[in-house]
């Protein structure tokens, strides 16, 4: 009777000996998500919801680059293209995208060593691919520039909001035929003048 081979033990990614390399990798994963939520409370303020309906809208897409979309879409209907918050908005977007692109390049590649070294690859590849290697410095930039893009949108966020608040007491302070001057939906935006509240005073002519 043919002896029964023992049982194989489970596979493992020799990325298992660079312990450093798989943290990188993992807290850009982490970093990204948190990165998401906080773009979700941006949108919140430009929607004026609250943040869990603001970040639901935003992760309801399955594809980074829907999500962004969105943001850009509700960005061009609520604030003036040639206002600041416009352009701050876009630059957080911008970054995103650069962002979600090369975390895209991460997740669908494989990972592996090749001369004790590092190496990554798409799939599938040819027999012959030899593959990038991988530097750790530059995983741990992806992090910083995940994280300081994150305190960005967060800071972009809470100015939105600050100036919302600052001009939605100012239109209550006014009387209330006049609390459609201040408008709600870029504070940024110059006041629209109302018509007939203030008679210009024309000379009269003297004659002679």
């Amino acid at each position: 009777m043919t002896d029964v081979p023992e049982k194989l033990p489970p596979y493992q990614s020799p990325l298992e000996r660079r312990p450093r390399y798989v943290r990188a990798i993992g807290m850009i994963t982490i970093e990204i998500t948190n990165l998401e939520i906080f773009l979700g409370d941006l949108l919140s303020v430009l929607l004026h919801v609250p943040p869990d309906i603001g970040r639901t809208i935003y992760l309801t897409p399955r594809a980074a680059t829907a999500r962004l979309e969105t943001l850009e879409n509700v960005r061009d209907r609520v604030l003036t293209k040639d206002g600041k918050p416009h352009h701050a908005v876009t630059s957080l977007t911008k970054r995103a995208r650069r962002i979600f692109d090369r975390r895209h390049a991460m997740v669908h590649h494989s990972w592996g060593l090749r001369k004790g070294r590092v190496h990554r690859r798409p799939v599938p590849w040819d027999s012959g691919a030899v593959g990038e290697q991988v530097k750790l410095s530059a995983l741990n930039e992806i992090i910083r520039d995940i994280r300081v893009l994150a305190t960005d949108v967060l800071a972009q966020t809470y100015e939105l909001h600050q100036s919302w608040e600052n001009l939605l007491k100012q239109r209550a302070a006014l009387p209330e035929k006049h609390q459609q001057q201040v408008p709600v939906s870029d504070p940024h935006e110059p006041p629209r003048k109302h018509r007939g509240s203030v008679r210009k005073h024309r000379p009269r002519s003297s004659r002679q």
